[in-house]
Parts: structure tokens; C-alpha cells; sequence
């Protein structure tokens, strides 16, 4: 659950870039759980 244009400099925990990822992790979960 890595973001494509993340810099190593910054913290994997960003709380702008986790926030982002967590939308569009749940976003695609949920049309593949529709899809499903």
C-alpha cells in the first residue's frame, strides 16, 4: 500500500499521503467489493 510518487526523504506515515492513500485504498476496495 505503497503511494507511486512517494519521496523516501518524507516519512511513509505522512498525514496528507496516508490520508490520500486510505481514500483510494477504500475507493478501489469498494467497487472491487461492488464488482465482486
Amino acid at each position: 500500500m505503497t503511494p507511486p510518487a512517494a519521496p523516501k526523504n518524507q516519512t511513509p506515515f505522512d498525514d496528507e499521503i496516508s490520508l490520500l492513500d486510505i481514500i483510494q485504498f477504500f475507493k478501489a476496495n469498494l467497487i472491487k467489493i461492488l464488482f465482486l
